[in-house]
């Protein structure tokens, strides 16, 4: 091949190629991003709008149902979902995977601005689904100080400081008591006066104002004109005239209280039992979330070290942390493709027995995985679970290239007997072999781009990453293997160092010796003379210069150097060796100086130049810098071949147990094969007749396998939520959350326990829900945590809080890829009563469902509400109207802000309402008192009905219609036999017309999702048809390599049932995977058997032959890409030895994502090896009529 001749002709330039890869590559993975996902863009829209003091129904009719019908219109709307709460309206809108999000936004805003909605309600805010909307870090803060003062300094000073920190988009302060200003009116005095309490409002607002007046010019001066009126305190309101009576003018303090309070509350949270202020931190899109992280931290640790000297001493403690998962998945991943890098050149050892040719082989991995790290750099994609396990998932396959190409090196060098010869042979015979299974497992990432839901989304990156890595190890093992094999086993390089030795006159091995040595000391020499005046220029000490730099310089330099001049020239004289050497010395020695030295030396660069201008006459002095330089380049290689050597060597040694065994199992493979071949050849019927048992009974095994959309994520924590009956005040969901944090507080494994009082939601895009009766309680578990260990101490904590009476509490993790719990019933209809009494069927039927748990239903605890219905006969003889009267009512009760107290940079809220007593309770609402025109105040009671009722706490709708949600997560069983059993149950429920139920949640982005993967899987399989097609030039034998792809498929199969995994998004990437691994040894079987038959072989020979040459390769390949993937799998954890190391071996976060992949990817390499070396030739001998 060209591409090997050229790398055997030029050496120096291939490996400056591969050293600027390598460099680039460095410097590339530290400027990437780390996250723990890719960037997803899930195509979804929140709208959020806020209509205060309005019921559900209110809000549904003047505000949800609008904005429903004017989006639904927007090109590429999948869905329109809404909830209509008291006060509060979302709506989500989700499009098309396909759709352009950005154009989408401008269109449903567009839409939005030609509503008109009611004056009260605020305008519309939209919300992207994406996971950096979530907050990177929640921050407790507490103390003994006062709520309001705790809430004033997370407003002022810690949301300020960390703010201005790189990479932080917003921080949100939530929690506390806000300071508010109330002006509490007396209703009677208001009543009898006639005085509307709206007056107050306005008189109020007129009086604290400043204004400017303009300028006003006197003679020479200038003047500007200011109004100055605005409050100073509290105090000064009181003194305002409302109005006068009778000449008599009527203060403020004469009808009403003016108070300093704080505003109602809506939130209360504690940690660990006391009360606190939430501090949120938001990062921007393009943020490291580690580094941000990072950032903010240390500023906590410099505010409470400050806050640490305040009274009442404030502390500030992190009750969420996204990045410590992240950087300990990125670390979990990052082990896990060392360990299976390691496993893979071990097993490398074990077939090989030759030190060199492992190094050789082995180089593949870290030179693959650095060049890709160059590769994301360019294509933008950051440092996350998905694209390191992409690396991880490769790093087994990226030798097998190289394996290929090496095993048929060593063919021919005991043929050949010029070693570059030899390496050009063998890298030519299987260079198109090489290529194609290559190509074969790159293509098959391709129909991702086709795949829509989450999976498109998420494994995208990994795709990428997969695809860089091999088409980096298949250019190294075009280039570098060759290039490596010459040089170790023949090269001219070595001859001339073994000719040192015996051609030098006189002096034989003595003199060899004084030439290596003489030249290095003389290098290590000059090198530490420059760096020892670097030290005396740099810090002005004669002492560290000389028995510091010197010295160690000295030692280091002569390690360094010595393989430079160890394979110098034999019969030029010791002057042009010693010039050369220092040439090299001087140069390589400026590049290592300014590179260490410049940030030491940041303001010293004339001792950096002298340094440079030294090195740089010591570099002039030498007369064969070339020669000296391709030397230097080629014996640091030979070096760090050494050092590799000599530990695999020692390796080697305590491996000799294993070795022994190896050999024993790997002879009897090589000794049985070729019977079992020649019989399967021979009764063709036979095998084949048995292949098609096994995956029929494969086929009746798969119906076992249970399904689910992604595997649940440990985290190192979950929440609770709570829910007590409807009317429970702020207060009594405190209490029963406290009491419930003081009993998981118990459990030893959970570090803290986070509660919020009055809210159940923490993230910024899914749709949250505020009411005094519900709450939720986060448990973060204490650091290794994990898998089935959380699982047990969330079901441990289910049974703590399980006894609290008509308390109503919902276990869950965090989710990472679906807004949606597993299963959601949805009933449509609009009858909200009909509504709530199918869903409470629906969830009898659910509960009898095994495995179900947590149901609940949306029409659960509707709100009490005080319900005022007006006589409109009454009203118009009073001369009243009904728009003016709830103005009144809501004034009362609810209050208006007036106006704003300015307190230094901040203001402070008047709010104007009805004392304590008028607004807490029934009998004092229906004596309110309502002003007539004429003067005359009449009661409430009067011109009105009032009751309580209760109404809906929410409305939920589909596609403009009401439905009832009825929810409910799934422990201990797959999701697709759970929703198999619900829809069974759902059927016997009898409906009314015009009534429908429908299952959806995760079940129905999972029907989405496994469609376009099998569409996906197809497609690979064609494309791995078509390249096999244009490598053979035939239809038949791409025909026959295609076979192993349903022998991976029985392998899948019995290794899910055999693990107890579940068929996930997860598993058919991996099999997509897989499509194109399990074809290369195929590839390479059919390959030579072709090349044989091409030089006269007969069929059946050739197949023998080509059975017996390609077994070695196929066994190595497949182990190390089998055992590069078991640390994927977590199992070496729980080997009771390894799990006693300081690191992970693939166990750690994030390994539900890993292991079923490698899982299906393993059992379907192994089984289709197998497989591929009795039934592909078998196929090939049937199929393939020529004799």
């Amino acid at each position: 091949m060209k591409i090997a001749e050229f790398s055997l002709r030029r050496r120096v330039t291939v490996s400056m190629l591969f050293l600027a890869g390598i460099v680039f590559g460095l410097v590339g993975v530290k400027q990437l991003p780390l996250d723990l996902l890719p960037n997803i863009s899930y195509p979804a829209i929140t709208i959020r709008t806020e209509y205060p003091g309005t019921a559900p129904a209110e809000v549904e009719n003047l505000i949800t149902k609008p904005i429903e019908e004017a989006v639904s219109v927007v090109s590429g709307v999948v869905e329109v979902s809404s909830i209509s709460r008291p006060g509060l309206s979302e709506v989500v809108v989700e499009f098309d995977w396909n759709t352009n999000m950005d154009f989408a936004s401008l269109e449903v805003r567009e839409k939005l601005d030609l509503l008109n909605l009611p004056r009260d309600a605020t305008k519309p805010v939209l919300y992207r689904f994406d996971p950096s909307l979530d907050p990177i870090l929640r921050i407790g803060v507490y103390g003994e100080g006062s709520l309001v003062g705790l809430r004033l300094l997370a407003e002022k000073r810690i949301k300020q400081e960390i703010e201005s920190l790189a990479g932080v988009a917003a921080v949100k302060v939530s929690g506390g008591l806000e300071e508010e200003i109330h002006v509490l009116v007396d209703e009677p005095k208001l009543a009898q006066l006639d005085i509307p309490i709206t007056l107050i409002t306005s008189r109020l607002a007129q009086e604290n104002i400043d204004l400017t007046g303009g300028r006003l010019r006197d003679g020479q001066a200038e003047y500007l004109v200011r109004t100055l009126n605005q409050f100073l305190t509290p105090d000064e309101m009181k003194d305002i005239v409302i109005t006068r009576r009778n000449g008599v003018p009527i203060y403020l303090r004469d009808v009403a209280q003016v108070r300093r309070s704080h505003k109602d509350r809506s939130v209360i949270a504690r940690i660990n039992g006391r009360e606190a202020v939430e501090v949120a931190v938001y990062k921007e899109a393009d943020a490291n979330t580690v580094s941000v992280a990072r950032r903010v931290k240390e500023k906590l640790a410099e505010l409470n070290q400050e806050f640490s000297h305040y009274s009442g001493g404030v502390r500030m403690q992190i009750v969420s942390d996204q990045s410590r998962f992240i950087q300990q998945s990125v670390n979990d991943v990052l082990s896990t493709a060392i360990t299976g890098g390691i496993l893979a050149v071990l097993v490398l050892y074990l077939f090989l027995r030759n030190w060199k040719s492992t190094v050789i082989i082995g180089l593949a991995i870290p030179i693959s995985v650095v060049v890709t790290f160059f590769l994301m750099y360019v294509s933008k994609i950051s440092l996350n679970i998905m694209s390191l396990g992409g690396l991880a998932l490769g790093i087994g396959m990226l030798v097998d290239n190289s394996i290929v190409v090496l095993e048929a090196i060593d063919r021919y060098r005991s043929e050949v007997p010029d070693v570059e010869r030899a390496s050009l042979l063998g890298t030519s015979e299987v260079g198109r072999a090489v290529i194609a299974s290559t190509l074969t497992t790159v293509c098959v990432f391709l129909p991702m781009i086709f795949v829509k839901g989450v999976a498109g989304q998420l494994f995208s990156d990994e795709a990428l990453t997969v695809t860089y890595s091999l088409s980096a190890s298949l250019l190294v093992a075009l280039t570098l293997i060759p290039m490596l094999s010459a040089l170790s086993f023949g090269s001219r390089g070595a001859e001339e160092a073994r000719r040192i030795v015996v051609e030098t006159e006189g002096g034989g091995r003595s003199l060899a010796m004084r030439r290596r040595i003489g030249p290095a000391l003389a290098s290590a020499a000059v090198a530490s003379a420059l760096w020892a005046l670097l030290v005396l220029l740099a810090h002005g000490s004669w002492l560290l210069a000389l028995f510091g730099a010197l010295p160690v310089t000295f030692v280091a330099t002569s390690v360094w150097y010595w393989p430079a001049f160890g394979v110098g020239l034999p019969r030029r004289p010791v002057s042009a060796r010693l010039r050369s050497g220092l040439a090299v010395a001087g140069f390589a020695l400026a590049i290592t100086l300014l590179v260490r030295t410049a940030g030491v030396l940041r303001f010293r660069w004339p001792a950096v130049a002298v340094v440079a201008v030294l090195a740089g006459l010591a570099g002039a002095w030498g007369l064969e810098l070339r020669h000296a330089w391709t030397l230097y380049v080629a014996s640091v290689v030979r070096l760090f071949a050494c050092i590799a050597g000599g530990a695999a060597r020692g390796i080697a040694f305590l491996l000799r147990p294993l070795e022994r065994a190896f050999d024993r199992g790997f002879r009897a493979i090589q000794k049985g094969y070729p019977p079992v071949l020649e019989w399967a050849l021979s009764e063709k019927r036979k095998v084949l007749a048995l292949v098609a048992g096994i995956f029929v009974v494969s086929l009746v095994a798969f119906r076992f396998l249970g399904t689910e959309l992604i595997p649940e994520l440990s985290q190192g924590e979950f929440y609770a939520d709570v829910k007590l009956p409807a009317g429970s005040p702020l207060e009594t969901t405190e209490r029963v959350l406290l009491q419930m944090a003081e009993r998981a507080l118990d459990v030893p494994e959970i570090e803290t326990v986070y509660t919020v009082a009055g809210a159940s939601s923490k993230s910024a895009f899914a749709a949250s829900e505020e009411r005094e009766n519900i709450g939720q309680i986060s448990f973060r578990l204490r650091q290794g945590i994990l898998g089935d260990r959380e699982l047990k101490v969330m079901n441990h904590v289910r049974d703590l809080l399980a006894d609290f009476p008509g308390v109503e509490v919902k276990f869950s993790r965090p989710t990472l890829f679906s807004l949606k719990t597993p299963i959601e019933v949805q009933i449509s209809g609009y009858s909200l009563q009909t509504l709530e009494e199918l869903a409470k069927r629906v969830m009898g039927e659910l509960s009898a469902v095994e495995g179900l748990t947590d149901i609940k239903s949306s029409t659960e605890g509707g709100n009490p509400e005080i319900q005022i219905i007006f006589d409109r006969d009454r009203l118009a003889a009073l001369g009243l109207d009904i728009a003016t009267l709830a103005n009144q009512i809501r004034g009362k009760v609810q209050g208006d802000v007036a106006t704003s107290l300015r307190r230094e940079d901040r203001r402070i809220d008047i709010r104007v309402r009805a004392t304590d007593e008028v607004r807490e309770s029934l009998n004092a609402v229906s004596h309110l008192t309502l002003n007539a025109p004429g003067g005359t105040p009449v009661p409430l009671s009067a011109v009105a009905r009032i009751t309580a009722e209760r109404g809906p706490a929410e409305i939920r709708r589909v596609d403009q219609q009401r439905v009832a949600v009825v929810s409910a997560n799934v422990v201990g069983r797959d999701l697709g036999s759970a929703v198999r059993e619900v829809r069974e149950r759902l059927a016997r429920i009898p409906l009314p017309a015009d009534f429908s139920l429908e299952v959806a949640g995760q079940s129905a982005e999972m029907a989405v999702s496994f469609g376009s993967m099998r569409f996906a899987l197809l497609l690979a399989v064609f494309l791995v048809y078509l390249v096999m097609a244009s490598q053979f030039e035939s239809l038949v034998h791409p025909f026959v390599i295609l076979f192993t792809v349903p022998f991976g498929l029985i392998g899948v199969i019995w290794a899910l049932l055999l693990t107890g995994q579940s068929i996930s998004v997860v598993v058919l990437i991996g099999v997509i995977v897989l499509a194109g691994i399990v074809v290369n040894n195929a590839i390479v079987l059919v390959d030579y058997t072709n090349q044989l038959r091409a030089r006269g072989m007969g069929k059946i020979e050739a197949l023998k032959q080509a059975g017996q040459v390609r077994l070695r390769p196929i066994l190595m390949t497949t182990t190390t890409t089998v055992l590069g993937l078991v640390p994927m799998t977590g199992v070496l954890d729980r080997i009771p030895l390894l799990n006693l190391l300081p690191i992970s071996l693939g166990g750690g976060e994030g390994v539900e994502l890993r292991a079923p992949l490698a899982i299906a990817v393993m059992g379907g390499l192994i089984f289709g090896t197998v497989l591929t070396l009795l039934v592909i030739p078998t196929m090939y001998a049937v199929l393939d009529r020529r004799p």
